[in-house]
């Protein structure tokens, strides 16, 4: 072999490696943008889920449930059971509710604060003419938002 025929050679060999290596090299960049484009919508998603827990973690949630204590004795349990702080708790009793005794929820309402997990229980008396749901509204700030409110029927049994 002489001198232009390994120089022919290398030429189609360097072509064909060449020709090889270009559709390889497309289809890995077609792979890189699509794994970047996965890439941003995932850093979207956690974005918006950090958002939600963060806006979730600014919330108290007050709940009112009934606890039996015997025959006719029982209590109405308002509890804090979100992430925050509520505060400027206020307790709203329709006059259909025949339940609380007036004076006791008069002396403990408005509380300033409620810490998360914190529980304040109401004397209820209950006889036979008592209707099942006690509707209640509680009312209260924190870091989500001014006068929040949640109206409550609570079952007493």
């Amino acid at each position: 072999m002489d001198q232009t025929e390994i120089s022919v050679w290398a030429a189609v060999i360097s072509a064909a490696a060449a020709a090889i290596t270009v559709p390889i090299s497309f289809y890995a960049i077609l792979r890189q943008r699509k794994f970047e484009r996965t890439q941003q919508l995932l850093n979207e998603r956690l974005i918006e889920q950090s958002d939600r827990e963060e806006i979730e973690s600014a919330k108290a949630n007050l709940r009112a449930t009934s606890i039996g204590l015997g025959s006719s004795k029982h209590k109405i349990r308002i509890s804090n059971v979100g992430p925050a702080t509520a505060k400027n708790v206020r307790l709203v009793v329709p006059d259909e509710n025949t339940v609380l005794i007036k004076s006791d929820f008069e002396a403990k309402f408005p509380l300033d604060v409620m810490e998360r997990h914190e529980a304040v229980d109401l004397i209820a008396t209950v006889s036979m003419g008592t209707a099942p749901k006690q509707p209640i509204e509680l009312v209260w700030d924190d870091g989500h938002g001014e006068n929040r409110s949640k109206k409550i029927e609570v079952v007493v049994f």
